[in-house]
């Protein structure tokens, strides 16, 4: 009798025998750090960073990944981030302890511009709606905020290769990118 490994396809005999496909182990990992491209922090204003800041501290604080491919160590994988913001993208890179590329994230603007269009254009109607916060109208719009915030980490999570971020994680990367390409730090809500 053969044994399979890794969905490979033995013969014994006259008969093959076809192993099924395991799906690639997930290992979990933690981000230890994110950066801003220079040129993206260099041309910012101090509450722009500030702000970006705050967003980078509770992403690193609280991201989740899982990271393909074999587990060999029992700790989480620690992940080491770069945003870099491009006229015609918005690109994350994560790399290990070692410097290599374990996962990336390239939202063209042609895909990502929709998501936050409607993301400002929900957090102006609030910001500008003069509403208390227990109002009808301003519950609706904030359920609409969370609801392109959800569309707009699926997007995230889709387009990651190499690494999976849960929810939360991704919502927290989507926060972040709206932050770097729209300047939020004059709006109070």
């Amino acid at each position: 009798m053969t044994q399979c490994s890794k969905g490979i396809v033995k013969l014994a005999g006259p008969r093959l025998h076809f192993c099924s496909m395991q799906p690639l182990a997930k290992q979990p990992a933690v981000l230890r750090d994110i950066t801003v491209d220079e040129v993206t922090w260099r041309y910012a204003t101090r509450p722009r960073r500030a702000e970006w800041q705050a967003a980078i501290e509770e992403l690193v604080a609280h991201a989740a990944f899982a990271v393909e491919g074999t587990p060999v160590e029992p700790e989480a994988t620690a992940l080491h981030g770069q945003v870099v913001v491009e006229p015609s993208a918005i690109a994350v890179t994560l790399r290990d302890d070692a410097g290599a590329e374990v996962g990336r994230l390239q939202l063209d603007r042609p895909v990502i511009a929709p998501v936050l269009r409607e993301y400002l254009r929900i957090l102006q109607a609030i910001e500008g709606s003069g509403l208390s916060e227990t109002s009808p109208h301003f519950e609706a719009l904030d359920i609409a905020r969370r609801l392109v915030h959800d569309d707009a980490a699926q997007l995230v999570q889709r387009y990651f290769s190499g690494v999976q971020p849960d929810q939360e994680t991704a919502r927290q990367l989507f926060s972040l990118m709206v932050l770097l390409t729209h300047d939020t730090s004059r709006l109070a809500s």
